[in-house]
């Protein structure tokens, strides 16, 4: 018989493991579970990159048809559904990696490692593999012409997603070769935040941190053209919600300690976003609601595929 005072390894396993009701009904917080490395990041960003392809094939086959999502919740679809879950695992898991830092200089190493090498690998086989697999140019041609070299110099600012002379000029979106990593610029400029909070030292404690993202979401609200001209491709309608979900990212892993992580929780934020519909406050609850879902899904314990919890990224491949 269970006694609560004669607690046994296993016990205190599944305590800790929030394998008890304290996960059902909210006890558990975001600090109780993201100590362990056994979590669901990997699956959420495979389902994610799998959602960005899924959703693109509608957009590029050209026949106008909305795709499941879309047909059926007009605010959303998979593809932005997507990077929203992206960005919110990005600014959880970035401040996280901010926390544990022993230098800047390693928090920027790790950021480096985590965008450039994918992201050249990418660009020179689009330029030297599939390019001239696909170009409708002589290669003479392909290769002297200024917009390939323009292709390759674009890399150092990670704007890849540009066209290639003669590439899939006869799809039905013409000439578009990597559109979809344009969200990575927006990326890096997220983590270069990071790293001047952490040189600041705002980001090891809740309350200076709080106070920078407040100061931030009034800013935004008051200024929005002029807070937007500093971030790149501001001119894109997705860009404030991506930094928005990396925000909330950010704010769950900042205030892990106070957040409570279960289901019972989560249902009662989308009720609040619900019942916000017709006001200027469901934009903001929306995104908090499937922010807080995202790391709810990552972190629970019931879900953990250990096969697919590896240091490899399948995301970025797909």
């Amino acid at each position: 018989m269970f006694h609560p005072l004669n607690l046994t390894e296993r016990n205190m396993n599944e305590i800790r493991n929030g394998l008890g009701s304290g996960w059902v009904f909210g006890w558990t917080s975001v600090a109780d579970r993201v100590r362990d490395r056994d979590n669901n990041f990997n699956v959420m960003r495979f389902v994610a990159a799998s959602l960005v392809v899924l959703s693109h094939s509608y957009a590029l086959s050209g026949r106008g048809a909305k795709e499941p999502l879309a047909r059926t919740v007009e605010i959303l679809d998979f593809a932005t559904l997507a990077v929203i879950i992206f960005f919110v695992i990005s600014g959880f898991l970035v401040t996280r990696s901010a926390h544990f830092a022993p230098t800047l200089g390693s928090f920027i190493r790790a950021r480096f490692l985590r965008i450039w090498p994918g992201l050249v690998v990418t660009a020179l086989l689009s330029v030297f593999v599939l390019g001239p697999i696909a170009t409708v140019l002589p290669l003479r041609d392909f290769f002297h012409d200024s917009q390939t070299w323009k292709y390759l110099a674009s890399i150092p600012i990670l704007d890849v997603g540009h066209g290639l002379p003669g590439v899939f000029i006869g799809n039905p979106m013409s000439g578009g070769v990597n559109g979809s990593l344009w969200t990575i610029q927006v990326e890096a400029w997220l983590y270069a935040v990071v790293a001047v909070l952490l040189v600041f030292r705002i980001l090891q404690k809740p309350l200076p941190a709080n106070l920078f993202c407040i100061g931030c979401i009034v800013g935004y609200f008051l200024f929005p053209d002029e807070v937007m001209a500093w971030i790149p491709r501001h001119d894109e309608y997705m860009t404030p919600r991506l930094v928005g979900s990396f925000l909330v990212g950010s704010l769950m892993y900042t205030n892990r300690r106070m957040v409570p992580l279960g289901p019972a929780t989560g249902i009662a934020l989308v009720a609040l976003a619900g019942m916000s519909s017709k006001t200027e406050l469901f934009g903001t609850l929306f995104y908090v609601a499937v922010g807080y879902w995202v790391i709810l899904l990552a972190l629970h314990p019931r879900l953990y595929l250990p096969f697919l919890n590896t240091r490899a990224d399948y995301s970025y491949g797909i």
